[in-house]
């Protein structure tokens, strides 16, 4: 759908603005991935960790809130993956999620403005990098 609007745009408009097509479809595609992210959060099972052997096994710091693999809900399994197993904190994972997402939907605002002529410089993307590891307590 995304692709039939930038088609829609029209030939003298790709020639003014000759990065749309490809960053808007860049920017669909990073909002569609950090919404599954925000989604693997909302909905995932959460417990409280008070097992002392858990928190050696998997190197919590006690009562870290994490995924709740047990019951085999796949999204809890997606974030347990991203977080349990990178020595990610759920919170620290849930701050960049919303960081992407302010980030992508910033550079679409920009993308816009430059369109409608508010702005002379075709914006930059914006960088999406990962934090250094953190504690899973935190």
């Amino acid at each position: 759908m995304v692709e039939a609007a930038i088609n829609w745009v029209g030939r003298a408009e790709h020639r003014r603005m000759p990065r749309l097509a490809d960053d808007a479809i860049w920017a669909v595609k990073r909002g569609n991935t950090l919404e599954e992210q925000c989604n693997n959060v909302l909905h995932s099972p959460l417990y409280q960790n008070r097992n002392a052997l858990v928190e050696a096994m998997l190197k919590l710091e006690p009562g870290a809130i994490i995924p709740s693999t047990d019951m085999m809900n796949f999204r809890a399994r997606k974030l347990s993956a991203a977080t349990v197993e990178q020595q990610r904190s759920l919170l620290s994972e849930t701050r960049h999620y919303r960081n992407g997402m302010y980030a992508v939907a910033e550079f679409l605002r920009q993308i816009n403005d430059t369109w409608q002529g508010r702005l002379m410089k075709w914006p930059e993307r914006p960088s999406l990098t990962r934090f250094g590891k953190k504690s899973l307590g935190a």
